[in-house]
């Protein structure tokens, strides 16, 4: 089985999930707000709205440990753990939106500008702060939904879901900082935001929560490191996403990232490559909210010429390699292993570099 037709099947079951848990949440928490099926609604669109990507590992993750064919596919509850995930994904993504000021996620207005919609429709004053603040608590009761969807047996994973949200957190926190400064970080520093924020949240959270389920030990090591490495190779390829991906497939501007000035390897790379002149021009570009597609494209050019996406190719084949590696060990270290899961996996690091979106 391919990770496609296996992420295709896990999310039709992750929306069902939340369909159901969303609406039976409107109605018990229905008292304390003022239009619960509208906000319900619009929660269960939010969250439903995505590839499902953490979900659908959490489920992967289960299925590695289980003898079974994938006819029979995962469990009850591990499609709660994963619907859990998405509902967390989606209020670390209302704060992140209002965070970088963003109007647009998938081609559709952030949760925030929806709030600040609604008012100035209602001829409310400060629709736009009023919108943030909507944002701030909807993100905040996605994370408390979450929790309830958590098997209340395994206490295990309420540590693992804990310790890994910290720090996505403190790695959001020097990434702001980062963002802020007017020097570039070194490599490493890049590495280690992306190895917290991303990589173990994105990827190794989801497989290890999954295989956690039902108490398989021996195969958690080797899947964090999996998880790690393949999470830098992810991230990766959305950085190269965010200079190259026209705005149909990645649902925000051309060149989003540089317009945000995100001090990604791609930048850093070619900041260090820069002549002077060349460093002059890239400084008005660089952050600029008003930049042009010549801009972009200007961009591009001196990222050919100084060969990064080479370097950063480079980069994802070895952390790749190291992925592979680590999942050969996840294979040795226990019998209960379902080999198709393996084979989706080993497909996932294949769709990790070809994904374009």
């Amino acid at each position: 089985m391919k990770f496609s037709e296996y992420a295709a099947e896990s999310r039709n079951r992750i929306l069902a999930e939340l369909k159901t848990f969303l609406e039976q949440k409107a109605k018990e928490l229905g008292p304390a707000a003022r239009n619960p099926d509208e906000l319900f609604q619009l929660f269960q669109d939010y969250s439903s709205s995505g590839k499902m990507l953490r979900g659908t590992l959490a489920m992967l993750g289960y299925d590695l440990c289980k003898h079974m064919d994938f006819a029979s596919f995962s469990s009850a509850k591990a499609i709660k753990l994963a619907a859990a995930q998405e509902l967390f994904q989606a209020g670390l993504l209302v704060h992140d939106d209002i965070m970088d000021g963003d109007a647009t996620r998938r081609g559709k207005p952030t949760m925030h500008k929806v709030f600040e919609q609604k008012a100035l429709q209602a001829g409310r004053s400060s629709a736009e702060k009023l919108g943030e603040a909507l944002g701030i608590c909807a993100g905040d009761l996605f994370y408390f939904l979450a929790w309830q969807l958590l098997p209340s047996h395994a206490r295990n994973l309420n540590q693992l879901f804990s310790d890994e949200l910290s720090k996505v957190c403190l790695a959001q926190m020097q990434d702001v900082e980062l963002g802020t400064s007017s020097s570039f970080p070194s490599m490493q520093e890049i590495i280690n935001v992306y190895t917290y924020k991303t990589a173990r949240y994105t990827i190794a959270m989801p497989l290890l929560a999954g295989a956690s389920l039902d108490g398989n030990k021996e195969i958690l090591a080797p899947l964090e490191k999996f998880g790690i490495d393949l999470g830098i190779v992810f991230q990766l390829q959305d950085d190269h996403l965010g200079l190259y991906a026209d705005e149909a497939t990645l649902g925000k501007p051309l060149g989003s990232d540089l317009r945000e000035g995100k001090k990604t390897p791609f930048m850093v790379l070619l900041h260090e490559s820069l002549n002077n002149e060349e460093q002059r021009e890239f400084s008005r570009i660089f952050g600029n909210k008003s930049i042009t597609a010549d801009d972009v494209v200007w961009v591009r050019s001196l990222l050919e010429k100084y060969a990064v996406k080479d370097k950063v190719r480079s980069m994802m084949i070895d952390y790749a390699k190291t992925a592979l590696g680590a999942l050969e060990k996840a294979t040795m270290s226990s019998i209960h292993i379902n080999t198709q899961a393996i084979r989706v996996l080993i497909d996932f690091v294949e769709y990790s570099f070809d994904r374009s979106s």
